[in-house]
């Protein structure tokens, strides 16, 4: 009798661990898209404002070079090939903000997050999505998210918030890897103060590497190593951009 009860708890236990679990919603996973400029491949996520569909990515994606306004195409992986997408591109007004939007003429559904930063508990864990290496998850979706591949999905902690002229800067706890840059940062609202489950609360700009060396009987070897510290641009940024129009 004993070993059927335990074995009862057992079962009430793991179910109670599931669904203590945090997944990702459709609304999340359906938004970030695989974009590649020239021969310089990232992750971009759609924002929707006043009916409007946006692409949000990192500048230095879709190049440096270019101002507020100017009209760019930029390639979208979708039904298994690479699609010209044609669009403006805006910019923030201080250009060290690694946060490039292209307003195009695409329809999406309307946003079921919220763009914010605000409230957020340092030491927190979230998420950052992408495609790393340009891996992507293809014909998986279903009609979850029709000939668009899913992006790979990662777990990052907010170790750091620097507010400092003007810029919010994020520093993450986590792995990144070349091709998450452009990415959304998203962090489920616990406080109650919003209707929405989850906060785009970031895009991702990259990572800071750690010098390191390594004595051989030969030589010594100089190398870099990811320290696993992510950079991350903070949300607000988003809006202000689109606010500048």
């Amino acid at each position: 009798m004993k070993k059927v009860i335990i074995g009862i708890l057992i079962m009430i236990a793991n179910s109670a661990s599931i669904r203590a679990q945090e997944f990702l919603t459709s609304e999340v996973l359906t938004r970030v898209i695989n974009i590649k400029v020239a021969n310089k491949q990232g992750t971009g996520f759609f924002v929707e404002n006043k009916s409007k569909a946006y692409i949000v990515t990192a500048k230095h994606i879709i190049g440096d070079s270019l101002k507020h306004k100017s009209t760019i195409t930029i390639k979208v992986y979708h039904d298994n090939i690479w699609k010209d997408l044609t669009g403006t591109v805006l910019l923030h007004i201080n250009p060290k903000i690694d946060i490039a939007i292209i307003e195009s003429n695409l329809k999406i559904s309307p946003n079921h997050f919220e763009l914010s930063s605000n409230g957020i508990i340092i030491g927190e864990t979230g998420y950052f999505l992408g495609f790393p290496f340009g891996l992507r998850m293809e014909n998986i979706g279903g009609d979850m998210n029709p000939d668009f591949p899913l992006p790979f999905v990662k777990k990052a902690s907010i170790s750091a918030i620097i507010k400092k002229s003007g810029i919010t800067l994020q520093f993450l706890d986590g792995h990144n890897n070349p091709g998450f840059s452009g990415g959304p940062v998203v962090f489920k609202n616990r406080t109650g103060k919003s209707k929405y489950q989850w906060s785009i609360i970031g895009v991702i700009s990259g990572y800071i590497n750690e010098n390191k060396e390594l004595t051989t009987p030969f030589q010594k070897l100089q190398y870099k190593e990811n320290s696993g510290i992510i950079l991350s641009y903070g949300a607000e940024h988003i809006s202000e951009i689109i606010e500048r129009k």
